[in-house]
């Protein structure tokens, strides 16, 4: 391992999991911080009870006015600084994560600037896309390295915010290196779970069901395939009045089963069980550019997957991934794959190139070209 890196790592802000679970990781290589900005009590309390321990990582909530990242940023932003100084000291590096925090930047000059993109700020978080790009150009100009969750966002925010390339590094998504199996023979596709037993062949559908997941799609699945038992397992969040209507329909059909939400490695529990995971995405929004971490969830256990083709990342995964660009050709390819007893001869591959991303790699990585190194 490299020797530790001088000062430590602040996270600013660590309230999503899909920033926690990379730089929780990094806690390995160097003192990390993740600080939780609580701005009202409509916030919900973040946690780390469905994340083991972690050497080296902290998550601390603060409070703050919710005015301190709107448009009263300016004249928050030194009083913010001031009071993550006096609480956390001299820093090495500090991580920002999202366009809001805009005018905290310039004041931590000194000390490492890294601004972690984890998705197209411009859809899906209430922001204008003009907005957005006014931020993360003030941003840009006041740290010295950016991070993208894919290669499709890194060259959108080259292009729109004219970057030099070398300034931007890439950081995917992941999934927990303790929970890939030795082998895709000792994989345990009997969950808990005992109606699931008896619900064969099942499909699984892993993650958060929103406005990004193709609902028609599912519903016309199970319509088209009588002998296919589907599984969804996530929580469920703004759904617009058609996908309301899919919702309902698919959570009143025998042969759906819908789990909820389940902490993040129980997850996996449920993605080793299926014989085909789905990953149905919109091709707007986020999701073009997004990283999914839906898709490494299921990666490591070997089944085929079938995803449209609104992700450029999954693309990058053929044929490991099967891409299908309509309904009809999305239960094509499903049928296709049932003919065959869901056996590709791609499993053993999936489970070793999830080897080579986990959480543990990325942290790795970005510790070792962006981090300071002690001479």
């Amino acid at each position: 391992m490299p020797e530790p890196a001088e000062g430590s790592v602040l996270v600013l802000n660590a309230r999503p999991l899909w920033v926690r679970l990379l730089f929780r990781e990094l806690g390995r290589f160097v003192p990390t911080t993740g600080v939780i900005f609580r701005l009202g009590e409509n916030d919900p309390p973040v946690t780390e009870f469905e994340l083991p321990e972690a050497p080296g990582w902290s998550l601390v909530p603060i409070d703050f006015p919710i005015r301190s990242f709107g448009r009263l940023a300016a004249l928050y932003s030194y009083w913010v600084h001031q009071r993550l100084k006096k609480r956390f000291g001299d820093l090495g590096v500090a991580v920002f994560t999202q366009p809001s925090q805009r005018c905290l930047c310039r004041h931590f000059a000194g000390t490492r600037r890294i601004y972690y993109v984890a998705d197209d700020y411009r859809w899906g978080y209430g922001w204008y896309p003009s907005t957005v790009d006014s931020w993360e150009r003030t941003i840009i100009d006041n740290v010295e390295h950016v991070v993208c969750v894919s290669s499709a966002l890194a060259k959108s925010m080259v292009d729109r915010l004219h970057i030099e390339r070398e300034r931007v590094f890439v950081s995917a998504s992941g999934m927990p290196e303790s929970l890939i199996p030795d082998g895709c023979s000792s994989i345990n596709k009997s969950p808990q779970d005992g109606i699931l037993s008896e619900k064969r062949p099942l499909a699984g559908v892993f993650g958060t069901i929103d406005t990004r997941v193709r609902l028609d799609w599912l519903r016309g699945l199970v319509d088209a395939l009588p002998w296919l038992n589907l599984l969804i397992v996530g929580p469920t969040a703004e759904l617009s009045d058609d996908q309301h209507k899919d919702w309902r329909y698919l959570v009143g059909h025998a042969r759906c089963t819908i789990v909820g939400r389940v902490d993040y490695y129980e997850l996996f529990r449920y993605a080793s069980s299926v014989e085909i995971g789905l990953i149905p995405l919109t091709n707007k929004g986020i999701n073009p550019t997004s990283s999914p971490t839906r898709f490494y969830t299921q990666l490591a256990f070997g089944q085929p997957i079938v995803a449209s083709e609104s992700s450029l990342q999954l693309q990058e995964f053929e044929p490991l991934v099967t891409i299908a660009k309509t309904l009809s050709e999305f239960i094509q390819k499903v049928e296709e794959l049932y003919l065959v007893d869901f056996d590709d001869h791609l499993a053993e591959r999936r489970r070793v190139t999830a080897r080579h991303h986990t959480w543990e790699k990325r942290a790795e990585s970005f510790f070792r070209e962006l981090i300071p190194q002690q001479q």
